[in-house]
């Protein structure tokens, strides 16, 4: 951190006292070996130092006046008195800093005389090395419903909150932005990490029957080109911004207005006494995130088989890799009704379900489950 320092000696010429900012503290230094070592001894409590060497922020108090100095710390170190505040110095903004060493012989010789010494500084504005990147975007295939109903998009580190509709456009091929294509969350819709942001395109523009769908229409149309945009201005927690862009190109095939039929997922058993995945395949794409917490795998006595979750091929394939070999008997697939489709169809509802005149699909008796045998 680069740093400018001022110092100004009040009262003496060629003094050897110094007062001098060094990064993250201040320290004062010029007492006498003796002096010093009753220190070490004796340090003196805080209440004691905060009168003879405050910090401030801005400038120093005028003559008379008072001001609170900033909390902190100090220690004795080897020929130095240094203090510490609790929270960084501010970047960008003059400080100030004095050593009272009247009032300080006063409680240590009261033969001994001294100047007042001060110090202004500043601290630099900090230069936020841009570490952060978009790791991905879920869905993960470049072609997608028009009625695609949200995206997962994930950083490698914590971002900051609130800012995410200033830094994420997308743009269709001939027309350019997309105006209102995301439904403005108030809170932002972050995991508790801040590392996965999800992004919804506005529902009432995607349902048909509401208003907005039939005066705006949807975000996407079918048949078109468009570019997902994450602006490199995105600043991550740290306040570093992105350190790049990040650009996800993909097309638009028909609506998705089906249910995904568990019935029909096609399940690949591993053999006994091997690691190897049981591997389910949706046939279609499946909303990535529920996907991965919403598929359960039991024993026929009812216990949980513990594994890993992976999924493949544009989120289209479900991959189970179990912490130990697989033993041979009966096993039980249970699937949370409702899991997504990337339009939002659950596996007992559809999306435009609600709506007048769009069929419901059919009631599903209990938790929708597939069982199978391992051998």
């Amino acid at each position: 951190m680069m740093l400018f320092a001022l110092l100004l000696f009040v009262g003496v010429q060629d003094t050897p006292y110094q007062l001098t900012y060094q990064g993250t503290e201040v320290s004062f230094r010029g007492l006498d070996p003796d002096t010093m070592a009753v220190l070490h001894r004796d340090p003196r409590n805080l209440e004691f130092w905060r009168k003879i060497f405050p910090v401030f922020f801005g400038a120093l108090p005028e003559p008379g006046g008072s001001k609170p100095s900033i909390l902190g710390s100090y220690h004795v170190e080897e020929q130095q008195i240094v203090f510490k505040p609790r929270f960084p110095f501010y970047p960008g903004q003059m400080h100030s800093a004095y050593f009272d060493l009247t009032g300080f012989y006063r409680k240590i010789d009261p033969n001994k005389t001294g100047p007042t010494v001060s110090l202004d500084f500043q601290v630099a504005e900090r230069v936020l090395e841009a570490k952060t990147l978009v790791a991905g975007v879920f869905p993960s295939s470049n072609r997608l419903p028009a009625n695609q109903l949200k995206f997962y998009i994930h950083f490698t580190q914590p971002m900051a909150r609130g800012q995410a509709y200033d830094h994420i456009r997308l743009f269709e091929e001939s027309q350019g932005v997309v105006a209102g294509a995301f439904l403005d969350v108030d809170p932002e819709l972050w995991d508790p990490e801040s590392r996965r942001l999800t992004l919804f395109f506005d529902p009432g523009r995607i349902k048909r029957g509401l208003r907005p769908h039939n005066e705006d229409g949807t975000p996407l149309q079918v048949g078109r080109r468009y570019r997902l945009v994450v602006d490199p201005k995105m600043k991550d927690a740290s306040g570093a911004p992105l350190k790049k862009a990040y650009e996800k190109v993909f097309v638009t095939g028909e609506n998705d207005r089906r249910s995904p039929n568990y019935r029909d997922w096609q399940i690949t058993v591993p053999p006994a006494g091997t690691s190897a995945p049981l591997v389910l395949n949706f046939a279609e794409p499946m909303e990535a995130a529920l996907a991965q917490r919403m598929i359960s795998l039991k024993t026929s006595q009812g216990d949980f088989v513990r594994g890993r979750i992976s999924l493949h091929e544009g989120e289209s394939i479900w991959n189970f890799r179990p912490d130990a070999p697989w033993n041979p008997g009966d096993y039980t697939l249970h699937f949370d009704a409702v899991m997504e489709d990337l339009a939002g169809n659950q596996l007992h509802r559809l999306f435009d379900e609600e709506m007048k005149g769009i069929p419901k699909a059919e009631p599903m008796p209990g938790q929708p489950k597939r069982s199978f045998s391992i051998r």
